[in-house]
């Protein structure tokens, strides 16, 4: 049986493959200050679509991904963080730093 898929049609590893033209950061979690800017590179990182910017959180030399960014109110944000063996929830005000609230062991 043949099927009429088509070409523009992607695959899903083929939307998780890493592309050459995305500019991959670090960033210090001491260093780390919700600002207009850093709020889109945090919000490129965790949409799994149309990555520009891949983003890794280093805090204790572990390092995390950015599992999602929500806006709570006009000025607050939530922050989920993951890594290896844990998730760290963050919440901060606009243009300040954010403060870990709660942290999650994965086992």
């Amino acid at each position: 049986m043949r099927t009429n898929i088509p070409h523009n049609v992607l695959t899903i590893s083929e939307m998780n493959r890493t592309k050459n033209n995305i500019k991959k950061e670090n960033i210090n979690f001491e260093s780390l200050i919700l600002d207009r800017e850093t709020i889109k590179k945090l919000r490129a990182s965790s949409s799994m679509f149309n990555k520009k910017v891949f983003l890794k959180i280093e805090k204790d030399f572990k390092k995390y991904n950015v599992e999602s960014i929500h806006k709570n109110g006009k000025k607050y944000y939530t922050l989920m963080l993951i890594s290896i063996d844990e998730r760290l929830e963050l919440r901060g005000e606009e243009n300040m730093r954010p403060d870990i609230i709660k942290t999650y062991n994965i086992s």
